[in-house]
């Protein structure tokens, strides 16, 4: 293969998208046994179409709706004959991910200390988990943004002021 797109552990990959297998020759396209290429999401074929492009160099498949967010795809390339009849020695099969749209859960925030006086800080950490793909943690106080943490471990120091203080 001179190239495969997207390629294999690829994430981020927008629903719009095609696989596209370029080869270094032309190969003959009507000489698959199988689909050239398959593209399964949990293990069930997605519908589309495979085109020959690009003087037979090109194979793409255009599914029919485009690709979930949030999910994992497998693709399965068959080995291609050239046009001599030459077949190639292995297809290839890897996975890939789409667009991430939901937001990471923080599934506890952590404080230094249970109790705080007025003028004290305290120290807060958010913990996220197994989550990695975190652009900012916001740590509001009061409906207000105190603090925006771009970097783990995602902290905050709190001033605690008359404000905080709870109403009857």
């Amino acid at each position: 293969f001179a190239s495969i797109s997207p390629t294999a552990s690829a994430t981020g990959v927008v629903p719009g998208a095609t696989v596209r297998v370029a080869y270094g020759e032309a190969i003959n396209p009507a000489a698959f046994a199988a689909p050239a290429i398959e593209l399964r999401l949990a293990g069930a074929p997605v519908a589309g179409q495979i085109a020959a492009i690009l003087n037979n160099t090109v194979l793409v498949f255009t599914p029919t709706s485009p690709l979930q967010a949030n999910a994992t795809y497998s693709v399965v390339v068959q080995p291609a004959v050239d046009v001599f009849g030459n077949v190639q020695p292995q297809g290839a099969a890897f996975v890939f991910s789409t667009i991430d749209t939901l937001a990471p859960a923080i599934q506890q925030l952590i404080a230094d200390r249970t109790t705080a006086v007025e003028g004290s800080v305290v120290s807060v950490t958010a913990d996220l988990g197994l989550d990695t793909d975190v652009a900012s943690v916001e740590f509001m106080v009061n409906g207000a943004v105190v603090r925006t943490d771009t970097q783990a471990p995602y902290d905050a120091s709190i001033p605690v002021t008359a404000s905080l203080a709870p109403s009857f």
